[in-house]
């Protein structure tokens, strides 16, 4: 029967990613929120696990550096070498002596090293960054794949104390100095109605008593603020339930050492949804700036007065919390949770052997129905349709038979042109692109494999 032969004269350009294996030692300066530090930034490229990170929370340099697999190409010429971090702060950073900067190790000795340069273009987002070398900086000249199996790759960074300004939500966990509402459901721990971080409707405090009106106030989560506390404004989520005859308020409370901020109250008749109400002051109840002790000691609470109406009313509040603007005086974490390498190659003229097909078919509709009926694996590598498919089938079998399955399969991913030669009817030897190949096992003992190649002649595309 003998074989034809399928060459890719001119390959498109390809990528290798490669991720981190080791950790090198005498590198790890960096903590890591796991047992190791290549093990936590070493995850795919399209599955980045946020949870786990190496970090820096110190205002002076810190770094780790890796080794990486080795690659599996070996062919092709290397048109650059591409780093990638994900990296964030834990805190808007400070905006200035807060600085990261990718390292590459070409000979695989950390006492040689090349940085990119410094970037500080940091928030509390993660963002994925990239710095490229086109040519070994070490040789001055194109990258070898004996460089790509020697380098090892790291990151260096500093924090640096955040001054700017940010926000901490506290919440209710305590009773305070007043308790006239009901709870529904009942609880002695009533707070827990209005504590949640999302919007609960189904638990709440309520007024029923009509023209009257009833205060509530709890004591607050505590937060640790250095910095100064500029302002705080209370939330709270409340509504009536039916109409009052535009007699229906609300007003919120802020309550400390016996003094009380209240906002004026607000209607709340003929308001059928629930309701964010709020109040804000830069300077505490006692008329002071506010202090940490002032945070500590805070009562958070809404006052709901409860409208006439011929039938049954009431009001509800469904949460409640505060937010305390502060300038944040702490370092924060620079943390990076992934770091890869992107090598850019074109492939070297690819060659593989196929057993001459025993089917062609031109034909459009048996194509299409030859295709349907394909129970194998089958990658689809284009879309692309001309007016004609041409349809090749065949049979591998003996030793060898994955192995010259497999290297098609390789060699057909790439988008480059196909040549086909050395088939005995000279009109189909051509040069095609590769719409998808299919093949499936059909023995074992002996190996016998089935395939079914998918092409798109290039004179008719």
């Amino acid at each position: 029967m003998g074989t034809m032969t399928l060459t890719i004269e001119t390959p498109e350009d390809e990528k290798l990613y490669l991720y981190p294996e080791s950790d090198i030692s005498g590198s790890g300066s960096m903590e890591t929120t796991g047992s190791s530090r290549y093990g936590v930034v070493n995850d795919d490229k399209d599955n980045i696990d946020y949870n786990n990170y190496v970090y820096v929370d110190v205002n002076y340099w810190r770094s780790a550096y890796f080794g990486m697999e080795d690659h599996i190409i070996g062919t092709g010429t290397i048109n650059y070498v591409k780093m990638y971090q994900t990296i964030r702060s834990s805190l808007p950073p400070a905006s200035e002596n807060v600085y990261y900067r990718f390292r590459i190790f070409p000979t695989g000795n950390t006492a040689v090293h090349y940085s990119s340069d410094y970037l500080i273009n940091l928030t509390n987002s993660w963002s994925k960054e990239s710095y490229l070398w086109a040519e070994n900086p070490h040789t001055g000249t194109a990258w070898t794949w004996s460089d790509i199996n020697t380098m090892y790759t790291g990151i260096g960074a500093q924090s640096a104390q955040n001054s700017g300004l940010t926000t901490t939500t506290l919440r209710p966990n305590a009773v305070g100095s007043y308790s006239q509402m009901g709870v529904e459901p009942f609880t002695n721990s009533r707070w827990t109605v209005v504590d949640e971080e999302t919007l609960d409707t189904d638990d709440y405090l309520y007024n029923t008593t009509q023209d009257s009106t009833a205060k509530q106030t709890f004591h607050i989560s505590t937060g640790t603020f250095s910095g100064t506390i500029t302002n705080v404004t209370i939330y709270g989520w409340a509504r009536e339930m039916v109409y009052g005859y535009w007699k229906s308020n609300c007003a919120m409370i802020m309550r400390l050492s016996g003094n009380e901020i209240t906002s004026t109250p607000a209607n709340m008749s003929h308001m059928y949804n629930w309701k964010l109400y709020t109040l804000s002051s830069d300077t505490a109840p006692h008329t002071g700036a506010w202090t940490q002790a002032d945070i500590d000691d805070l009562e958070i609470g809404i006052q709901l007065h409860t409208g006439k109406h011929v039938d049954d009313n009431e009001t509800r509040c469904a949460q409640l919390y505060a937010v305390v603007t502060h300038y944040a005086s702490e370092i924060p974490q620079i943390q990076i949770a992934s770091c890869y390498t992107e090598v850019g190659y074109t492939p070297a003229a690819m060659v593989s052997y196929l057993n001459k097909p025993s089917k062609i078919s031109i034909n459009h509709s048996s194509n299409v129905k030859m295709l349907n009926f394909w129970s194998g694996n089958r990658e689809v590598y284009t879309t692309t349709r001309s007016n004609k498919t041409t349809i090749m089938c065949g049979t591998e079998y003996g030793d060898g038979s994955m192995e010259r399955i497999n290297n098609v399969r390789a060699q057909t991913k790439n988008k480059g042109a196909l040549t086909i030669s050395d088939l005995d009817m000279p009109c189909y030897n051509g040069i095609y692109k590769v719409r998808s190949f299919g093949w499936k096992r059909v023995s074992k003992k002996p190996e016998v494999f089935e395939w079914i190649l998918e092409l798109e002649d290039t004179e008719l595309l």
